[in-house]
């Protein structure tokens, strides 16, 4: 395997000839140098620590802590000084924020803290936090975040949701439709709506889902069904998780975060090679890496094949789809179903041609 700072080339050796020692690894080096033309040609590394360097490379793109917004609308609300003005007197948002995972305390809190303050209660004194199949998750909780009724702009609150990339949107409403523009972001890319009535009284209580992402984003699993909706309980908190988690590493593909992978990737690769050089060269052992050059930013890009093994543990849940169906009694699934508003004619468009593609 060839690395570079922006892609990487795959070749196989007969596994007969690696356990009957008929192959020179020299050879092997200099074949696949003139295979790819690369110049300087390539040279064995022979430090120790090289393997374990080369894996933390790859291990770098997987996340296992998310910060995630979530976020109440009211009937009504079309705006962002509207929706953050809100201030958590809803035992409908209540209940869902619960279902998402614990509320923590935040002074002296030691786990993930999703930049949240956890000294000086700075940004508030809790939030939710939950350890979800090996990934910590802080959800930047609107109406825990803090609030100062001069600030119009509510920038407070803004700040930590404006920087999350995905975003789930409680809307506590039967008549008014969520559009992703009302929330001004660079780095929002995936807004996941959850509609309750706030007129239902029956238990448990009952949720219309909606998805939509910025354009640059692929899709990614586990798909909604024709109807949208879910029942309170066990299966849509793995469902709703599940999507969120895959929606953040979809979101890595997007040329904003893809240009930042592919710079801390070429900054890691250019490290590692002074160290071999400079221990080639010396034989002295290498330096502490460079501080933040290994600091994790996100998923791989979809040219890598890590990116599939990876998502594999999330999206190939094929006894979970299963079960959605069954809870669902239809078979059908589909794409994604759009209800935010205004583009709802383009998005059902989009929904037809989804299902057209999965038939």
């Amino acid at each position: 395997m060839v690395r570079t700072a922006t892609y990487q080339i795959h070749g196989l050796v007969p596994a007969a000839c690696v356990f009957a020692n008929r192959y020179d690894r020299e050879d092997v080096i200099r074949s696949l140098g003139k295979e790819i033309a690369l110049y300087p040609p390539l040279k064995i590394a022979e430090l120790p620590s090289t393997p374990d360097d080369l894996l933390k490379l790859d291990q770098v793109f997987i996340k296992s802590e998310l910060k995630v917004g979530v976020v109440h609308v009211k009937e009504g609300q079309t705006t962002e000084e509207e929706i953050f003005d809100n201030n958590g007197d809803s035992p409908l948002f209540e209940e869902f924020v619960d279902l998402l995972g614990d509320r923590v305390k935040l002074q002296g809190f030691d786990r993930y803290r999703g930049g949240l303050d956890t000294l000086h209660n700075l940004t508030g004194t809790h939030s939710i936090y939950t350890f979800w199949r090996g990934i910590e998750i802080m959800f930047h909780v609107s109406t825990l975040l803090p609030y100062e009724k001069d600030d119009s702009q509510k920038l407070q609150r803004k700040r930590h949701i404006g920087n999350d990339i995905v975003c789930i949107i409680f809307l506590e409403a039967d008549d008014t439709d969520f559009s992703p523009g009302c929330i001004k972001s660079h780095f929002l890319h995936t807004f996941i709506v959850v509609q309750a009535s706030p007129h239902q009284r029956e238990k448990p209580s009952k949720y219309k889902v909606s998805v939509v992402s910025r354009d640059e984003v692929p899709g990614y699993g586990p798909y909604l069904n024709d109807m949208c909706e879910f029942d309170k309980g066990p299966m849509f908190r793995e469902w709703l998780l599940t999507k969120t988690v895959n929606a953040e590493r979809a979101s890595y593909t997007a040329p904003k975060f893809a240009r930042m992978q592919d710079r801390t990737r070429g900054q890691m690769l250019e490290d590692l090679v002074i160290n071999l050089n400079n221990h080639s060269e010396t034989g002295k052992m290498p330096q502490p890496y460079r501080r933040g050059s290994w600091r994790p930013i996100g998923h791989m890009r979809s040219n890598f094949p890590l990116q599939d093994s990876v998502r594999d543990t999330f999206e190939s849940f094929e006894t979970l789809s299963n079960d959605f169906a069954a809870a669902f009694r239809r078979a059908d699934l589909c794409d994604v179903t759009f209800i935010v508003g205004k583009f709802v004619a383009l998005f059902l468009t989009l929904t037809f041609i989804a299902r057209e593609s999965i038939k």
